[in-house]
């Protein structure tokens, strides 16, 4: 890109020191904005990562819930044993 750049800004008359210059600062600007593109994205392995932990982190949730609903039933239970008997015992 930098040569055809060159190439025209010659045929154009743009002096050689002129158009080397431009042609050199395309370049450098180019290299930049494809640097900083590259930072932003993510790779194939990134994501993988990502789900891998989103995963992980949605299987303990999901454990802990369950677990916590198993508590919350069976104290429901015993809650209404509890009652039952003592409604008896009056």
């Amino acid at each position: 890109m930098q040569m055809k750049m060159f190439l025209a800004l010659r045929s154009a008359g743009v002096a050689e020191a002129e158009a080397r210059s431009v042609a050199d600062a395309v370049r450098d600007e180019v290299k930049s904005a494809v640097q900083d593109l590259r930072e932003d994205l993510a790779t194939k392995g990134d994501v993988q990562r990502s789900e891998s932990k989103l995963a992980a982190e949605l299987e303990r949730r999901f454990g802990d819930h369950l677990k916590w609903t198993i508590v919350i039933v069976f104290g429901g239970f015993g809650l209404f044993g509890t009652i039952v008997a003592l409604s008896k015992a009056l």
